[in-house]
């Protein structure tokens, strides 16, 4: 399989106060593990810690990933700014208020044909294993001539992550529906892996995430 190194990862978070909203409920009860702190759903504080946790998991597993040369981070948040500097990545401060502006301006930052991918920030099982099949199944798909490809999540027809050759190919329809938004701009599906799949939206896709082995900073906030 061929395979592409350098590549540039940018990852758009945003303020973890105004993160995963559907985490929220009233905490009593219901469907959560025993003793994680989110059983029956997140309080805000108990949301936002997860919002940040989640990412720092998803930096950790870029950052240590061999064909991730850089890694940056854009941001509205001071505190996940610092966090991105801890993890040795590039935070960079987004002036825009709708994310695939975000993503677009980011992208403008970095090298003319360096290799973009972009992760949402919600994996907390993703690990650099699965960042490696996922560049490596892009690379094969850009060897036969595609110059944008794409990884749908598991069930809600969303988009985990975006690929592209170069920053100039690359076009952002993160949102509703965004699978099928991308895929009608060019981008080629790849089939990922189950853990780069698996982004956390609401309790039940949380559920399943620490059922499947979530990274050290969600397993930590879930105790």
């Amino acid at each position: 399989m061929p395979l592409i190194n350098g590549w540039v990862a940018v990852v758009p978070v945003k303020d973890p106060a105004r993160g995963k909203s559907r985490l929220c409920g009233s905490g009593r009860g219901g469907g959560g593990d025993a003793g994680s702190g989110v059983g029956g759903g997140a309080s805000e504080v108990e949301r936002a810690q997860l919002a940040q946790a989640f990412a720092q998991d998803v930096l950790a597993a870029l950052k240590a990933a061999p064909s991730v040369s850089r890694v940056v981070v854009i941001t509205d948040s001071d505190e996940t700014s610092r966090l991105a500097e801890a993890l040795g990545c590039e935070p960079l401060d987004d002036p825009t208020s709708e994310l695939n502006d975000a993503i677009r301006f980011a992208a403008s930052s970095i090298g003319a044909d360096d290799p973009i991918c972009v992760w949402v920030s919600d994996l907390p099982c993703l690990q650099p294993d699965d960042v490696e099949t996922v560049l490596a199944q892009a690379a094969s798909v850009f060897a036969a001539g595609a110059t944008q490809s794409f990884v749908p999540d598991e069930n809600s027809g969303g988009t985990t992550a975006l690929l592209a050759r170069a920053p100039r190919y690359l076009t952002p329809h993160f949102g509703p529906n965004s699978a099928k938004a991308h895929e009608a701009a060019g981008a080629r599906p790849l089939t990922g892996t189950p853990r780069s799949r698996l982004d956390v939206d609401t309790q039940a896709d949380l559920t399943r995430a620490i059922a499947s082995g979530v990274g050290p900073a969600t397993q930590q906030k879930k105790n």
